[in-house]
């Protein structure tokens, strides 16, 4: 793939659907270049629709996936190897690839090139199409760079590299953020958007006692400090009159006092939905 191609020319919604671009294999075995007594040279143009039709049957290949063009008159190729190990599978539990032409060739081998549109198109897949973009648009912007020179318009073509820039910088961003959203989607699972359980409540003998250090807080008991219990789901409840206890220590010449409280005193935060989870951990990992 050399250029950018947006799924909208082929009448495709980008905000739904994934895509893929692939070389056609075998184009020099079946009908690709030939010449049909009706419309002479079978050649497809940009944005002809394909169809993938599965071959379970062929001796050489049992993921095989042809791909016809015209309605099944004449046949391009198929699709490579190990695509096609991906995607039969697919193809056999009902999945209905979209395919359309994107490069239309020059009578060599490998020479035309096919998008693959789905809603459910392989997560890997679809990553490897968004890395691969923003490669081009590194080679886009070096081959812009290059072509600066020292003229008339060096002021105006200054202002074209820092608006390429500005919007090569927000592309990357959003191809980053793109993969990371499809990335957490896998991450996030049901027991994410559970209330966290809250531990048992301290023994009443621990309430309002100085305890001397953290390992003497009893194991499995909810006694936290109030950052802890908020790293943990909860916050305080309101109007509370004071902690449950304390841990109290000198170091060197300072003085250390944590609040403790303690389950009763508690109550979890307002649950996240799965889409605000999903959204905050993909910025983080983007």
């Amino acid at each position: 793939m050399t250029q950018f191609i947006s799924v909208a020319q082929f009448n495709e919604t980008p905000d739904s659907a994934r895509w893929m671009e692939t070389d056609l294999a075998g184009l020099q075995f079946y009908d690709y270049d030939t010449t049909d007594e009706l419309i002479g040279d079978v050649r497809p143009a940009f944005g002809d629709r394909v169809q993938l039709v599965r071959q379970p049957k062929n001796r050489f290949d049992t993921n095989a996936i042809q791909v016809w063009w015209r309605d099944g008159r004449f046949q391009l190729g198929h699709l490579p190897r190990r695509l096609a190990a991906d995607l039969a599978p697919l193809m056999d539990a009902g999945m209905h690839i979209r395919g359309y032409i994107s490069e239309e060739g020059d009578e060599n081998p490998w020479s035309v090139e096919v998008t693959l549109v789905h809603e459910d198109l392989p997560e890997h897949l679809w990553k490897q199409q968004l890395f691969h973009e923003a490669r081009l648009l590194d080679l886009a912007a070096a081959r812009f760079y290059r072509n600066l020179d020292d003229d008339e318009h060096f002021l105006q073509k200054q202002q074209e590299r820092y608006d390429f820039r500005r919007s090569l910088k927000k592309v990357r961003e959003n191809r980053r953020l793109d993969a990371a959203t499809a990335l957490a989607e896998l991450l996030v699972e049901d027991a994410d958007l559970d209330h966290p359980a809250l531990p048992p409540a301290p023994s009443r003998t621990l309430r309002g006692k100085t305890i001397a250090w953290w390992d003497e807080i009893p194991e499995g008991v909810g006694l936290m400090t109030k950052t802890q219990w908020s790293e943990a789901g909860f916050k305080l409840k309101p109007r509370l009159k004071g902690p449950f206890a304390w841990i109290e220590y000198r170091s060197g010449r300072r003085h250390r006092r944590y609040d403790l409280y303690s389950s009763d005193q508690v109550v979890p935060k307002k649950q996240k939905s799965r889409a605000q989870i999903v959204n905050q951990l993909a910025h983080k990992i983007a």
